[in-house]
């Protein structure tokens, strides 16, 4: 919040000398830190200001004021970590997220969520043997935090092959690499929403969650419908199931 009080800061000072017929009492800061300009912004004069490197440095390019509405109002859009004119970008349950994924699930104001990439290749959980600490998390929220205890305790696959939270944070879609392997609430909750059943037969998908040494947690798919279609279920670490990444927004 202390970033937003500092640009709006600094964009009440540069509107001050921006247009000599408007002066800093047209900028309102309200309770939610937003900046807002009824002036008409003369560009011409913020370039050729002394303090337009300082000012266009920090904020998002200014349109014409032919192309724009005549209130602007500067926002920090926390989901995408930028400041930018007008309401922050908007996800929908269902639709594409940041990165191009799916959201499965979305807060109140449709700026923060949860989705999921594509279906990747089949790969073991690792560790057969071995307790991880810190990768028994179950809840949703708990995924990336198992995932970073997985890859810190150096968990290998019997076969050689990468394991499963390996594959999930090497993952990259649409220039975002911030992907980790969901723990069992959230990979039940991306069946639950998008409901992953891509292949003929029943098949299985790994979650970060661990069970014990020798175990894992893990979502059953099934086109068929059967009884345990959508089941969380113990699973031996050495099998190979299917991985979804995840990220949050």
């Amino acid at each position: 919040m202390k970033t937003i009080v500092i640009i709006s800061a600094l964009l009440v000072h540069s509107l001050a000398f921006a247009d000599a017929e408007h002066n800093a009492a047209s900028v309102l800061i309200n309770k939610h830190d937003i900046a807002s300009n009824t002036a008409k912004i003369n560009l011409g004069k913020i370039r050729n200001s002394k303090n337009k490197d300082k000012f266009l440095s920090h904020l998002p390019p200014i349109s014409h004021h032919s192309e724009r509405p005549k209130s602007l109002m500067l926002r920090h859009c926390s989901s995408s970590g930028a400041f930018q004119w007008g309401p922050c970008s908007v996800y929908e349950l269902k639709g594409t997220g940041p990165a191009g994924g799916m959201v499965f699930k979305i807060s109140g104001d449709g700026e923060h969520g949860l989705e999921a990439g594509e279906i990747l290749s089949a790969h073991e959980w690792g560790c057969k043997g071995t307790n991880v600490v810190g990768a028994i998390h179950l809840g949703i929220g708990s995924g990336e935090t198992d995932t970073d205890a997985i890859l810190g305790a150096g968990c290998v696959s019997e076969n050689g092959s990468p394991i499963a939270a390996k594959v999930a944070s090497d993952y990259n879609l649409g220039g975002y690499t911030d992907w980790y392997l969901p723990s069992r609430d959230e990979l039940f909750l991306a069946y639950q929403v998008l409901y992953y059943a891509r292949t003929k037969d029943a098949t299985k998908f790994w979650s970060s969650s661990e069970v014990g040494k020798n175990k894992a947690w893990g979502v059953l798919v099934d086109l068929k419908d059967n009884e345990d279609s959508g089941s969380k279920k113990w699973e031996m670490k050495p099998n190979s199931y299917f991985v979804v990444p995840i990220r949050s927004f």
